[in-house]
């Protein structure tokens, strides 16, 4: 990779590292203060609500007006957004408005950035290929967030503060990293030709399993939501302190991760419905676990069956977003690729911390077990549909 590819992905590293500290303090502070489960809940949709309409937004103008403009505008608004948390403090009636302007900065960074990372790559030749930059890409943000989550619960155990301190000194390294990857532009290697019947068969069975893969999103996000902005009041009503807390997020993320390789050394999957609904089914069940635990061994298992769900919906939305569209509309796909994510993200964290508020603090992940399991059903009608279209086609 040259140069602006490896400035491209440390600000997706730095973002991440950052942002996941600024959410681990103000969950936890949220919940140390006192909050209920409704209202860490609407903090945590307002958030990804913003992230979400951002990303869709931010996608499609970034296919029109340059991509790095709009990350440029998106890096920006993140260190304003983390200057105004740390500057107002906890008490101030601006500090969430503030934690929520960091929210939709993300989604201006991110799908920009996923177009560029893709270009000049062909699935259809070389489908390894296709998907290193995607791994790369993926083990990237999710190295930012561990490191976030486990440098977050450990400052924060400190000074509840500090992480926010040293969120805002990451997210100024970004313009730099930005102003690089602008010097150091070069023009990707010349494509072959991609409208060959292979290249629009393939494009066209992507786009069909995007939709698919849209639609899982939303459930994993909806349960992942839960942990990000729920989680805080489990670990407190079990004792567990907060260095702990971020081990065990972390131990989450690094399934994620281990997901992310094997789905690229082992392409098995690629437009096979059958991996996907096993891996959901697997989820939910470890859902029911982690929605009855007790212990930390519970709390594993259900983080664990969780974060392949989250890891397998990622990439495989991700792989089929990018190949399911040309070049020039990739920045819009990827924008509707996270937008599914943050609207799971939403509807998880208040519908959860609705349900947490009048049926306890671990209902929220049977419902995000039942949630799984309908849009799964959802996901087989949309399957049934697609496969009766083709055929009276053909």
């Amino acid at each position: 990779m040259g140069v602006e590819r490896w400035m491209l992905l440390a600000i997706i590293w730095v973002t991440d590292f950052a942002l996941f500290m600024v959410v681990f303090a103000v969950s936890r502070g949220l919940a140390e203060s006192g909050s209920q489960s409704l209202t860490l809940g609407l903090v945590g949709g307002g958030f990804s609500l913003a992230s979400g309409l951002s990303s869709l937004i931010g996608g499609r103008i970034s296919d029109r007006v340059g991509r790095k403009r709009v990350i440029l505008c998106g890096i920006t608004g993140f260190v304003v957004g983390t200057w105004g948390c740390l500057a107002l403090g906890a008490e101030n009636r601006f500090y969430i408005p503030m934690y929520i302007l960091i929210a939709a900065a993300i989604g201006l960074i991110y799908p920009p950035i996923v177009a560029l990372l893709s270009r000049g790559r062909d699935a259809v030749t070389d489908r390894r290929d296709a998907t290193r930059i995607i791994v790369v890409y993926c083990i990237t943000w999710n190295v930012g967030l561990i490191s976030g989550q486990l440098t977050g619960g450990w400052l924060y155990h400190h000074d509840p503060v500090r992480p926010i301190q040293i969120a805002l000194l990451l997210a100024l390294i970004n313009p730099l990293l930005l102003w690089v990857a602008a010097r150091s532009h070069t023009s990707p290697p010349a494509s072959l030709d991609q409208n060959t019947t292979a290249h629009l068969e393939h494009r066209a069975a992507s786009a069909a399993f995007s939709r698919l893969a849209w639609i899982a999103n939303i459930g994993g996000a909806f349960a992942m939501s839960m942990v990000f902005h729920l989680f805080p009041l489990l670990m407190i009503e079990l004792h567990i302190p907060a260095r702990e807390h971020g081990g065990l997020l972390a131990l989450n993320s690094v399934i994620v991760v281990i997901t992310y390789l094997f789905m690229h050394r082992v392409p098995f999957w690629h437009h096979r419905f059958s991996t996907a609904a096993l891996s959901q089914i697997t989820a939910a069940a470890s859902l029911l676990v982690l929605a009855s635990a007790h212990s930390r061994l519970g709390l594993i298992v259900g983080l664990v069956g969780l974060g392949q769900l989250v890891g397998y919906n990622y990439f495989a939305s991700l792989y089929y977003s990018t190949t399911g569209v040309t070049e020039t509309r990739r920045g819009a796909a990827s924008g509707m690729h996270e937008f599914t994510l943050a609207l799971g993200f939403a509807a998880g964290a208040i519908g959860g911390g609705l349900l947490g508020q009048f049926a306890g603090i671990q209902a929220p992940y049977r419902l995000g077990a039942a949630f799984i399991v309908v849009l799964l059903v959802v996901q087989l009608a949309s399957l049934a549909a697609f496969k009766r279209r083709a055929a009276q086609e053909t």
